[in-house]
């Protein structure tokens, strides 16, 4: 062990690799990628990774968004792929009758001609167009929760009552007022309805929204869209009740649709349903598939890289065929050999490997501290880093794969007879 420490034997080790610089440097390139692609795309799986799930933490694994169709099967002298529209008609049977729901809410643009097209809006001597929504209470409080940035939210009873209230949106206030807080106790007219704005609202998640972002917006109670007309498009959302299934909503829901919107009772593609629950399966499988991408991808080129390393020690080994013959005629022990090539081989694949590391760190670094000063990338990446326990691994790594370069060269250098090294010199 204290061969280790010695100092002329590390003297040796690195004047070796420095006699061939050229071959030492290109070599350790494929070491060097190999540890920096595999600490770059392990950081940028995790940064995704985050990012999917602070957004999907902000919605509860109940959630479930109905929503109509097109029909695969002609029915009742309607052909097939007829569009299906659910109508706030259809949200007040199913948040009434659907015993799989524990709450259902819904909403709808203000616009009568089309619920996604954007709505005129006056307010402060302003007048632009933004998307203008009604909500039923269960929306904002139990099934999609903002952040109030000022003032408050409408309350339950107010949007109950269909009283002439609103929260905007924190983008939508810049069209109107000078600062968002200005906003509030402000009165703003849309379709010749007078609403008070209570509040200034935010999304808390940037990456998953249903329908429309909080951002851009002004939403108000329900009954203001709605206008009377029960069979306004709208979209539906629900939170399913502890134990129950997405296919067991289906099920209930699929006769009412049958009946009310003429559809054949056997046609299941009239009625569309997304689950938060089965979307965070699908994601944490890409999030699977994407690691072992980067191990792939990683340890490929770092596995290039070892082998080319273990290969230029094989030269190493022939080229220097008349010094192990002559160590080996003045007593050295095949040890000495041992120790001497694996210390070349793990000395170049640690540097290059540590270096890869550390860059890729850096870099990182610079895309995390971006990412969180830049609000679109912020979408995507949420704290790149990788875990201290993959950069414990990459270590072992590097130090097993140091190993395993040197040991080829060294079984070489051992079979190397002085008698023979010497005579052909």
């Amino acid at each position: 062990m204290s061969k280790l420490f010695s100092t002329e034997l590390w003297s040796e080790v690195f004047y070796s690799l420095r006699r061939n610089r050229r071959r030492t440097l290109v070599t350790s390139l494929g070491v060097f990628f190999g540890m920096f692609f595999f600490v770059l795309l392990d950081g940028l799986g995790t940064g995704i990774g985050n990012s999917i799930n602070e957004g999907f933490s902000t919605l509860s694994k109940r959630m479930v968004v109905v929503f109509g169709s097109r029909t695969t099967k002609p029915y009742q002298g309607y052909k097939a792929n007829r569009y299906i529209e659910l109508t706030y008609r259809d949200y007040l049977w199913m948040s009434d009758h659907a015993k799989s729901l524990d709450k259902a809410g819904c909403f709808l643009g203000f616009n009568k001609e089309n619920m996604w097209s954007d709505s005129q809006i006056t307010a402060n001597g302003k007048s632009a167009k933004d998307f203008v929504v009604g909500v039923t209470p269960e929306y904002p409080y139990d099934i999609r929760p903002v952040i109030v940035t000022y003032g408050r939210y409408m309350t339950r009873e107010e949007i109950k009552r269909g009283d002439p209230v609103c929260v905007m949106g924190l983008n939508t206030t810049e069209n109107f007022f000078d600062k968002p807080e200005d906003a509030v106790g402000k009165y703003l007219s849309v379709g010749g309805i007078a609403f008070r704005i209570v509040g200034v609202i935010e999304p808390q998640s940037d990456n998953f929204n249903v329908g429309y972002t909080p951002y851009y917006c002004v939403e108000v109670p329900i009954d203001f869209a709605v206008g009377g007309n029960l069979d306004r498009q709208v979209m539906i959302s629900g939170l399913l009740k502890e134990g129950s299934k997405v296919d067991d909503l289906r099920s209930e829901l699929s006769g009412y649709i049958a009946r009310v919107h003429h559809v054949d009772p056997t046609d299941t593609g009239a009625l569309g349903m997304v689950d938060v629950e089965s979307q965070l399966r699908i994601f944490d499988l890409m999030a699977n598939l994407l690691n072992a991408l980067v191990w792939i991808i990683g340890l490929g080129t770092l596995l290039t890289g070892v082998i080319s390393v273990s290969n230029i020690l094989l030269v190493t080994v022939k080229e220097r065929q008349r010094e192990i013959g002559v160590r080996r005629a003045l007593g050295a022990k095949p040890i000495d050999i041992v120790i001497q090539f694996m210390l070349e081989s793990m000395a170049m694949i640690l540097v290059a490997g540590l270096l890869g590391l550390l860059v890729g760190l850096l870099l990182l670094l610079g895309i995390g501290a971006l990412s969180e000063s830049t609000g679109k990338l912020a979408e995507i990446l949420v704290r790149p880093y990788p875990t201290p326990g993959i950069l414990l691994f990459s270590l072992i790594i590097m130090i097993l794969s140091g190993a395993f370069a040197g040991l080829l060269p060294v079984q070489k250098a051992l079979d190397i007879k002085a008698i023979d090294a010497i005579r052909d010199e």
